[in-house]
């Protein structure tokens, strides 16, 4: 290979690492609640219309060619505009709104389309899993950088009527909205590299991203979340004896990291154990005086008074209201399905939209029992937790069905799908 061949690869290499690295962030939502909202948000929109362009030409294409689409195109095909157009009409029937204002509201699941973006690109060589996952890591490290430095630096209170701090008392005063799943991602990796190739250090390193989540995200779910998944990883990936020997770990530096809370701010530490009492006290549906927690019991009841009017809306869902239709009934009552989580769904995909959000699922089961032969690739591996990771968090977030979930879960499940059909070799070393 020539120089100039060699330097051309690897710009062109270079420039489809950057789209995909720019569809990862957009399609995560990585700078929603930022500082730099306002200058991404125009982009987001040019982009998502180049997905949209880019999409129509290549499955056109690929009809004209092949005279046929593959079932991960037809997949994202039914996401990203079956179920918005769903909960449109649904919108339309019990509500009276117009379906175009159902419809044009839902550009989260327009973006779920970048999957098939990144799977041209794989499909074709351009870059490969080993790229996204490196991609990744390299996020949740600058990120972990960055945050930590913002919290020790900088006092959130200062920007709280902004849209990247939130304020609670019960959570000891303001913190800043940080999107932490590539944090999440690289945790859970480091974990289950930890545990497969019986490396102590990356529990250390897990860890490290652990206490992140614990000490400052301090989002009550996602502890017992990772807590469950922890678990998991284990009985799936140890004997007995390893079993034993990782929880000790495990129960040993969760204790450490308490009692260094404790001897650091004891006023910190009550904080962040008094969460977990009014976790339980929400759940017994009683105030807890916690305002975060009160207002999801006030939601709940709006919630309900709006279902009473329509009885099927369980079955079939309300529908996705638009923010820029005026009769939008949840803006007088300050109402926000998505802080409901798994209630929220229901309310606005009703049973039938849930189950058919749950499609992917299904082909996704099915495409992983197909080839079991890279079922020790870790990449693999990490892959499908991290899938699993994700909808558990939907549990408390709801988030498979609301912002950026369709678009992580519909790129995830891509993975496995070009995992399992090319055989690809991407391994770590």
């Amino acid at each position: 290979m020539t120089k100039t061949k060699q330097d051309f690869y690897i710009l062109r290499k270079a420039s489809y690492m950057l789209i995909t690295l720019f569809a990862l962030l957009i399609g995560f939502q990585y700078f929603t609640n930022s500082p730099l909202a306002g200058i991404i948000t125009p982009i987001e929109k040019m982009f998502t219309a180049a997905v949209l362009s880019f999409v129509a030409v290549y499955l056109v294409n690929k009809i004209i060619r092949t005279k046929r689409l593959e079932s991960i195109d037809v997949l994202a095909l039914f996401l990203s505009f079956g179920i918005p157009l769903y909960t449109a009409i649904m919108a339309n029937i019990y509500w009276d709104q117009p379906v175009m204002y159902g419809f044009s509201t839902q550009k989260f699941w327009f973006i779920g389309l970048s999957a098939l973006l990144i799977y041209y690109f794989l499909i074709n060589q351009y870059i490969t899993v080993l790229d996204i996952h490196r991609m990744m890591l390299g996020v949740a490290w600058f990120s972990l950088a960055v945050y930590l430095l913002v919290e020790v630096l900088f006092d959130a209170s200062k920007w709280r009527d902004t849209n990247f701090v939130y304020c609670n008392p019960a959570k000891g005063g303001c913190g800043f909205k940080f999107n932490t799943l590539f944090l999440g991602y690289a945790m859970l990796f480091y974990f289950i590299k930890a545990v497969r190739e019986n490396k102590n250090i990356f529990l250390l390193v897990s860890g490290l991203f652990f206490a992140y989540f614990l000490f400052f995200f301090q989002k009550r779910g996602i502890i017992i979340i990772t807590g469950l998944l922890f678990f998991i990883i284990l009985v799936t990936n140890t004997n007995k004896k390893r079993f034993v020997q990782y929880i000790s770990i495990f129960l040993s530096t969760f204790i450490l990291m308490l009692a260094t809370l404790f001897v650091a701010s004891q006023e910190r530490f009550y904080t962040l154990v008094g969460q977990y009492g009014n976790f339980f006290e929400i759940l017994a549906g009683e105030e807890t005086g916690e305002g975060s927690a009160d207002s999801r019991l006030r939601e709940l009841a709006t919630m309900f008074k709006f279902s009473a009017k329509h009885a099927l809306s369980w079955v079939f869902g309300n529908g996705k209201w638009s923010d820029n239709w005026l009769q939008n009934p949840a803006i007088a009552e300050d109402f926000f399905p998505s802080d409901l989580g798994l209630l929220g769904v229901f309310f606005v995909y009703g049973i039938i939209g849930f189950l058919l959000v749950h499609i992917q699922f299904v082909y996704t089961l099915k495409w992983m029992k197909s080839r079991k032969e890279v079922n020790n690739n870790i990449l693999y591996v990490q892959i499908k937790y991290f899938l699993l990771y994700f909808y558990l968090r939907s549990i408390f977030s709801g988030a498979i069905f609301f912002a950026s979930g369709p678009t992580i879960t519909l790129i995830f499940i891509m993975l496995i799908y070009y995992i399992k059909k090319t055989e690809t070799n991407d391994r770590l070393s």
